[in-house]
């Protein structure tokens, strides 16, 4: 059987080849941008936006599933504020 690939990444003149969707996740928020042999409604070029702060789309549900693109655990019960604080500590644009 032939190997997956999911993604060809660029950075500058640097070119990388994922091979799991995790490892395109990962290139793409590591600032890589998709340039073939992807499904790009399963894997964005880039990395997503942080949700806005306030007004639409601003909610806990959001932030919720931006911290799931990222790879960051939230605890259940999670307020808003404290799925944006966990973001920012592992590091995550918020």
């Amino acid at each position: 059987m032939a190997e997956q690939i999911h993604g060809t990444f660029t950075r500058g003149d640097r070119t990388r080849v994922a091979r799991s969707a995790a490892e395109a996740t990962r290139l793409a928020w590591d600032g890589w941008r998709r340039t073939g042999n992807a499904d790009p409604e399963v894997i964005p070029e880039t990395a997503p936006s942080a949700p806005p702060r306030n007004g639409a789309g601003s909610g806990l549900e959001a932030w919720k599933e931006y911290a799931g693109w990222a790879g960051v655990a939230i605890p259940d019960g999670a307020t808003r504020d404290e799925v944006i604080a966990t973001l920012e500590d592992a590091g995550k644009p918020v």
